[in-house]
């Protein structure tokens, strides 16, 4: 490695830092943080701002179904990368809609967003048994590959 470049470990640790930030942190977690304004700014209920994270939920469960095929399919950096942008459009419709159905199908794409996001960590960028996919790290072959076992 000569002197000044980037090890790409290095590089890939920061993006998969910048992938749980962006589609978990903030796509998430960071909800609840703006919840009060947006409660305030639609005039939502508790119960409507309760739907609001079942609708993430949702999105969440239903992306992680499919997020690994899909990553065995196509590659994980292009299931992460379209996650991550469905994350961020996720977040800017909710953020931006003034109505709260608008608000549910934003809450509904940061979920989707934010599943997606979690790949790396089953396929591609973790190899198994290491420190960034922990120990329940899967087999090195993705699902879609079994029947080649």
């Amino acid at each position: 490695m000569s002197a000044g470049r980037l090890h790409y470990g290095l590089v890939v640790l920061a993006l998969i830092v910048l992938t749980v930030f962006g589609g978990l942190g903030l796509g998430r977690f960071g909800y609840t943080s703006i919840l009060p304004a947006m409660q305030e700014g639609l005039k939502l209920t508790n119960t409507q701002a309760g739907e609001l994270q079942s609708w993430n939920l949702f999105g969440y469960l239903l992306a992680a179904a499919f997020a690994g095929l899909l990553a065995a399919r196509y590659g994980p950096r292009v299931v992460i990368s379209v996650s991550l942008f469905v994350a961020a459009l996720g977040m800017i419709v909710t953020g931006l809609v003034p109505t709260f159905e608008g608000a549910r199908v934003g809450r509904f794409l940061a979920g989707v967003g934010g599943a997606g996001g979690g790949t790396f960590r089953r396929w591609g960028w973790c190899p198994p048994g290491s420190a960034c996919g922990g120990a329940a790290s899967p087999p090195e072959r993705a699902w879609g590959d079994q029947a080649s076992a």
